[in-house]
């Protein structure tokens, strides 16, 4: 086996969160194809359950590579492969045009709209604060998951585990237990979303629930998302846009 053989994988797409919301940084020293299609794996099965759930801000940066038309206009479809991605910005060394996307935003410029208007705004909120951290990994029994922001967890919460977040937590994998608190300093706005749920006490606020794996019909195909309303936690199930 060669030297180069041993070397990691280059990573071609990065993700952070960002103060508009996701921030996909694209390799600019390999090839655009392989750059493209790794973007398109991620936003179709890595992160298929985060990506089908509240309205997200994604801005793209290439770093120093210069786009043509042809390749801007394939990450504009790229990511319109998702129905509640709203790409803001494609920043290149050339231009940093804002991309409107007038089906998503009624015709608004998708940067100017900081408050997306969905028939769900009472029950969803866009990522769109500096604070925002992504968790990669299972969290496990014992262990305690704590921010100060908005929380995206690339995998499952495990029985016996506790996530604790001021805004809201986003579940790309499965809550298959323990403890789940969103707006833990009492913003009883934020929200909670997983693709599926098993027996877990949820808390938003310093309001508690239960959740119970035979609750929710579907899971695999639904996301579903915890919020406050009247006095107690109540759950919305969204289905998935088909690709």
């Amino acid at each position: 086996m060669t030297e180069k053989e041993l070397q990691p994988k280059k990573s071609l797409v990065t993700i952070k969160g960002s103060n508009e919301g996701l921030a996909f940084i694209l390799n600019d020293q390999e090839p655009f194809s392989h750059v493209a299609d790794e973007l398109k794996q991620k936003v179709r099965r890595e992160l298929s359950t985060l990506l089908t759930g509240p309205m997200v801000r994604i801005k793209i940066d290439c770093g120093r590579r210069e786009l043509d038309e042809k390749q801007r206009k394939l990450l504009e479809e790229i990511i319109s492969l998702k129905e509640n991605l709203i790409l803001t910005r494609i920043k290149s060394s050339t231009t940093e045009p804002v991309v409107a996307n007038a089906d998503k935003t009624n015709g608004q410029d998708a940067s100017t709209d900081t408050n997306t208007q969905t028939t769900e705004q009472s029950v969803v909120h866009l990522i769109d604060e500096n604070t925002a951290r992504i968790y990669r990994g299972t969290v496990r029994s014992g262990q305690v998951l704590e921010h100060d922001g908005n929380l995206v967890i690339f995998g499952d919460v495990n029985a016996g585990a506790k996530v604790l977040a001021t805004g809201d937590i986003l579940v790309m994998g499965r809550i298959l237990g323990g403890s789940v608190h969103a707006g833990s300093k009492g913003d009883k706005q934020r929200v909670i979303s997983a693709g599926a749920w098993g027996n877990a006490q949820v808390r938003i606020a310093d309001c508690i629930g239960k959740t119970q794996a035979g609750d929710f019909k579907a899971q695999t195909t639904c996301v579903t998302t915890a919020y406050f309303d009247e006095y107690r936690i109540q759950f919305k199930h969204k289905k998935p846009a088909m690709i």
